[in-house]
């Protein structure tokens, strides 16, 4: 179990608390654009970014408008949620997840942190069904193509957890988590051949 929420961490699945506190966050790309015009633009600069710090910048900046269910009540239950998940609280921040996404459907990071919760309570057929709402709405949710990737891991389909990893990194070519873990898939399916 300490493995997989190593891997959770690092995939900054549990750390989006924690990721806020250590980058300073950016500023807005512009207030005159549509939501999905300024995610465009930050997913542009996301693939585009020179190092390390500036690509979690722009994830930072992607991140918080995940984040954003339209209503203070959602965004007031999301963290709640992400509290009681990083305090692995797994059944409470499900509880909380599940009003969450009965209340507001179209919350997708609702979705996508539901996911994660199951992931961690082993359940990978509901984590992965949850992932693929994930992506069906938004293709470029890097945490739910690499969360794809270890949900095929742990079970044992490292073709398409490689597929899943190297997905993310084409969103987030930064993404150090993802390039550990398809490094380690690749080298290992090389040796199979």
């Amino acid at each position: 179990m300490k493995r997989l929420c190593g891997w959770i961490v690092l995939f900054g699945l549990l750390a989006p608390v924690a990721v806020a506190a250590q980058v300073p966050e950016p500023a807005p790309v512009s207030e005159s654009l549509t939501r999905a015009e300024t995610l465009d633009r930050l997913f542009a600069r996301l693939r585009q970014a020179k190092d390390y710090e500036a690509a979690q910048r722009v994830e930072q900046n992607i991140l918080n408008l995940f984040r954003k269910s339209g209503s203070p009540t959602g965004d007031l239950l999301l963290e709640q949620a992400i509290s009681a998940l990083a305090a692995r609280e797994y059944e409470a921040a499900l509880d909380i997840l599940d009003t969450l996404i009965d209340q507001y459907p179209e919350f997708i990071e609702a979705v996508n942190q539901r996911a994660t919760v199951y992931y961690l309570l082993g359940d990978y057929e509901r984590s992965a069904a949850d992932i693929a709402e994930v992506l069906a709405a938004e293709p470029r949710h890097f945490g739910a193509l690499a969360g794809l990737g270890l949900v095929r891991r742990e079970q044992g389909r490292e073709l398409e957890a490689l597929k899943a990893f190297r997905d993310a990194l084409a969103v987030y070519p930064r993404m150090t988590g993802a390039r550990e873990a398809a490094d380690e898939l690749a080298a290992k399916l090389e040796k199979q051949i």
